[in-house]
Order: structure tokens, then sequence, then C-alpha cells
């Protein structure tokens, strides 16, 4: 079962509220309301509403300074404008300061409202599929290191003190002859005895 998304309306009129919140909440919504900005954020504050629908003009806050305050807390958040004045270099500020869409009041059809929704929380969905793909992909890719890291242990690490193993050694000692020799420098090598080795070996295995 697909979760259902969280939307909060923000409106200073009661029967624009009611009226979004009504067909949201019959399209499947889980649906929250704030009659201005002030209160609005202070829900917002309280639960993360992944959708905000918010008039413009509205008393103690504006749409617009509620869209700023949303988008500080949370860039990701769709947030929705609504007006009754609406012109092309309005509607361009709008999207401009961070909305992904707008409304013009009144309604002719108030299935306007589930329309534009419907297409955001398309997009929401898709951004959480890809976020969630994106993590697992991250878990899978850390462990497969993980494991390479292990299998290059298990090739190159005695099994029972830890220690580099004679592959190893030849490996090393290969590539430090190859770069002595083309950077014409010096290297060392150590051969170090350990006295009463033999205790181990007997005790632990060769």
């Amino acid at each position: 079962m697909v979760q259902a998304l969280g939307i909060l309306v923000v409106d200073h009129k009661e029967t624009v509220r009611t009226a979004i919140a009504e067909v949201l909440e019959d399209d499947g919504y889980e649906v929250a309301t704030a009659a201005n900005g002030a209160d609005a954020l202070a829900l917002y504050e309280q639960e993360r509403f992944p959708i905000v629908i918010t008039d413009i003009y509205m008393p103690k806050m504006t749409g617009i300074d509620l869209l700023a305050a949303i988008k500080k807390i949370d860039e990701k958040t769709q947030v929705i404008v609504m007006t009754s004045y609406v012109s092309f270099d309005s509607a361009i500020a709008t999207i401009r300061s961070g909305a992904c869409d707008y409304l013009i009041k009144p309604f002719d059809n108030i299935a306007v409202v589930s329309n534009v929704i419907g297409r955001v929380a398309e997009k929401i969905r898709l951004e959480w599929k890809t976020d969630h793909l994106i993590e697992m992909l991250k878990q899978r890719t850390e462990q497969l290191e993980k494991s390479n890291a292990h299998l290059q242990s298990l090739a190159t690490r005695d099994n029972l003190t830890g220690l580099y193993n004679q592959r190893y050694f030849q490996e090393r000692l290969t590539a430090e002859l190859n770069l002595a020799q083309r950077y014409q420098r010096q290297f060392a090598l150590l051969f170090i005895d350990l006295d009463y080795f033999k205790l181990y070996n007997d005790t632990q295995g060769h």
C-alpha cells in the first residue's frame, strides 16, 4: 500500500481551505490546514509536509515569505502558490522564488487542484524512488568494497598471524626492484631471525 502524502493547505479564507482539503482528501492525501503563514510555518516545523499549497496575500506572513522560510528548512519541499492577481511576470517571479507551480483563484473547476497536485505528487514519488535506489546502490557498493578488501587480505596475509605472506613479499620485492631501477635509487632489505620461534611452530602450527 502506497503511503498517503501529507499536504499543508494555507489560506486566510476558510471556504477556500475547506474546499481544497475536501478534494485532496477524496484523492487519498492527508491534509492539514492553516489560516496564515505564521501558523503554517509552525505546523511545518512540527511535521515536514512534502507539499504545501499557500495563498500569497495573507495576514502575519505572506505566501512568498512562507515559501522562502520553508525552502530554508527543506529545499525539496514542493510549494504551490495560489493568487487572484497573476501576470506573466508575477508567475515567473513566483517560480524563481522556488515555487514548483501556481494556481489562479477563483478556480473555474476545483479539479484543477487535483491535476496540479497529481503531477507534483508523482514527481515527489519518483524522487523518493530515485533516492531509495541510490541508497541501495551505495550500500551494495560499500558491501562490495568490504568483500574485495577481505578477499585481498585473504590473498596477501597469513591466516594465523595476520602478517603478510610470501606472495605479498614477492609482489612487493618485484615492485621495489622496478622502482629502484627506474629512479636509480637504492633500497634496503632486512632479514630478521626470531629466536625460539620453533615453540610457536610446535604449538600453533607452521
